[in-house]
């Protein structure tokens, strides 16, 4: 018996950075001790790309997720998270969007409150903080 999987092309994940606040040996997003970190960000003129195509195709996401590393390293973070919700309220007022993050740190928590400020959902890892190894950015 065969088996049909659907596949999903109304969810995105979008990475925006590679830096994180953990040094996790463990991490899914690939920015663990042993493997291969990036200082690489995701430009503004990026997302706008993906707002205007968006936009231009009349595509009705279902969900954005910000991710990566931790977003909250991300320099522009507040501005992408307006700008995505000013595309939400605008093009796709059902369009779920989530913050993933480790939650860790001021800078995270202050990050966390303003997405859920700008209509975002928030996912957050809850890490067992007494075994994570902080690196410092």
């Amino acid at each position: 018996m065969k088996i049909e999987q659907k596949q999903n092309i109304f969810n995105l994940g979008i990475f925006v950075t590679w830096k994180c606040t953990g040094s996790c040996d463990n991490c899914l997003s690939l920015c663990g001790t042993y493997q291969a970190p990036s200082k690489e960000d995701m430009s503004l003129d990026q997302i706008q790309k993906l707002i205007d195509q968006s936009v231009e195709l009349n595509y009705q996401w279902k969900m954005w997720a910000l991710g990566g590393g931790e977003p909250s390293c991300h320099p522009q973070i507040k501005t992408i998270i307006e700008m995505l919700a000013k595309y939400k309220n605008s093009h796709n007022p059902l369009l779920n969007l989530v913050l993933s993050s480790n939650g860790y740190g001021d800078k995270a928590k202050e990050i966390i409150s303003y997405a859920q400020k700008n209509g975002f959902n928030i996912a957050n890892s809850q890490k067992d903080y007494n075994n994570l190894k902080i690196c410092k950015i």
